[in-house]
């Protein structure tokens, strides 16, 4: 029988599903039109990024924030281990994700803010489930014994 999921664990996968669909509408939108004008983007967004066209920022979008999320979240509903250390690596490429858009496009949208903020609540959920599953223990001083070098 297995073990029913736990508040943090339904509580990530909850989020992660919300951002897999999300993003799987937004990265198959800039990939059915790669002049984004399709999703209502201005002619200009790109201007000063390396890209000219939404083809690869969808490709990533599609795959980091759409596909790797609801991977993790059916990993972590039929119970395997690696779904524990998954979160972390969706709050990394959500994170790392606005932190690049952010650095190209600049400060558009209330939506970078907010989704650096959700890949957080990820990251934070992540280390909960972890440290909750006997994996990870907490670091503190008291649980290590002080190294001194021979004089």
């Amino acid at each position: 029988m297995r073990k029913a999921m736990s508040r943090p664990e339904r509580g990530v996968v909850a989020l992660e599903l919300f951002l897999a669909i999300g993003a799987l509408f937004g990265g198959i939108g800039m990939l059915r039109d790669t002049s984004g004008r399709g999703l209502g983007f201005p002619d200009d967004l790109l201007a000063g990024t390396p890209f000219h066209s939404y083809l690869v920022p969808g490709i990533t979008l599609l795959v980091l924030s759409g596909l790797l999320p609801a991977a993790v979240a059916v990993l972590t509903i039929r119970r395997r281990a690696i779904a524990d250390y998954g979160h972390l690596a969706v709050a990394a490429a959500l994170a790392g994700w606005i932190a690049g858009e952010t650095y190209f496009i600049g400060l558009e949208s209330w939506m970078q803010p907010f989704f650096f903020a959700y890949a957080l609540a990820i990251g934070a959920l992540g280390v909960q489930i972890l440290r909750g599953s006997g994996r990870v223990r907490k670091a503190t001083t008291a649980s290590r014994p002080l190294r001194t070098s021979p004089s």
